[in-house]
């Protein structure tokens, strides 16, 4: 009986041992490499001020939000936010068109000296997403994509944002002025 234990126990740390083999091996499939490619191109188109579809996406962004002042919602200038797409692209404006992270955030659009920069931290994680997903097989295998990768994307940076969020409150930051700071310890815990 005891010998029966002991093979059954052994059987169970041999399980152990290849899952956890498996998973620290598991590479991503060609689904998730496709995906990723595709984010990346889009990341590759820099917004044209003279192109109609790109203004009619920032004009929908404008709508969506109610912006008069980019500022308020954490762009860098209240006239126009197009200079904040540089490292992320054509992505910047399809994902903040599709987000629904504003409505599940704690502080959107507040004037309170504490309240997160939305747009700025989500073309941040956005863009520490796509980075991460090129450098980290491992971080990429993480994530499934259906055929809307773009809006599968948005929801993984969406939940990523509102995390952030709590953390950023947590912190109970005095004002922007520690977001470098606060934004620099979260990436290193959450995008390795």
């Amino acid at each position: 009986m005891q010998s029966r234990n002991v093979l059954a126990s052994l059987f169970l740390i041999l399980l152990t041992i290849l899952i956890v083999f498996k998973q620290r091996n598991k590479q991503p499939t060609q689904q998730q490499i496709s995906a990723l490619n595709k984010l990346i191109d889009v990341t590759k188109i820099n917004f044209d001020e003279t192109s109609h579809d790109h203004v009619t996406l920032l004009e929908l962004i404008q709508t969506k939000f109610k912006v008069e002042n980019w500022t308020d919602i954490g762009f860098q200038r209240k006239n126009s936010p197009v200079t904040d797409f540089r490292s992320f692209g054509l992505l910047s404006l399809h994902c903040l068109l599709r987000t629904e992270a504003h409505l599940k955030m704690q502080k959107f659009k507040s004037k309170d000296a504490d309240c997160l920069p939305f747009a700025l931290s989500y073309l941040n994680i956005g863009h520490q997403y796509i980075e991460t997903m090129k450098k980290n097989p491992k971080f990429l295998v993480q994530h499934t994509f259906s055929e809307n990768v773009i809006d599968d994307f948005v929801k993984y940076v969406d939940a990523t944002l509102v995390d952030f969020e709590r953390f950023w409150l947590s912190q109970k930051p005095e004002n922007i002025m520690a977001y470098n700071q606060l934004w620099s310890k979260y990436e290193k815990k959450h995008f390795k």
